[in-house]
């Protein structure tokens, strides 16, 4: 139950902090994202600044001690958040139904400004910074609609 704990508490700490760190990072967290759609697993996953990687660990650190748990506890959240992340920067198609899905992760890296979480989009979906990967695809398609008209009517 612990291991729930956390990882919803360090959903909530990288939400809290990235439209900040977007914003004031955009010159060091562009380099993450030059990717729209990453394929090269923990590569692409730890391909940061070292800057963005300690205040990233740091908030590891800060949600085990908010987080009172056994250490056992600990390492289950780094080890499967060490998979998840991998996971999140391959082309697999790897979802847990409606708690994990790779492509919330594809998502960040095409709309920064959408799907913090790392692992699981809970504080998204209540704060309003969720898209699905369905509604960017029917983005891009209306996209491709609207260059498609204003082609044709030149």
């Amino acid at each position: 139950m612990r291991v729930l704990a956390i990882a919803a508490c360090s959903a909530r700490l990288p939400h809290a902090t990235s439209p900040s760190r977007h914003l004031s990072l955009r010159w060091v967290h562009k380099h993450h994202h030059k990717q729209k759609a990453p394929s090269r697993g923990n590569a692409d996953a730890v391909n940061v600044h070292p800057f963005e990687f300690l205040t990233g660990e740091y908030l590891h650190l800060l949600t085990v001690w908010l987080v009172p748990c056994h250490m056992v506890a600990v390492f289950l959240f780094v080890a499967v958040g060490g998979v998840l992340a991998s996971l999140n920067h391959t082309r697999f198609a790897v979802a847990f139904s409606s708690l994990y899905d790779v492509k919330w992760h594809d998502v960040h890296h095409r709309l920064p400004e959408s799907n913090y979480g790392q692992y699981i989009m809970l504080w998204d979906k209540l704060l309003g910074t969720y898209r699905s990967y369905d509604w960017l695809d029917g983005e891009t398609a209306r996209g491709a609609g609207r260059a498609s008209r204003r082609a044709k009517a030149d």
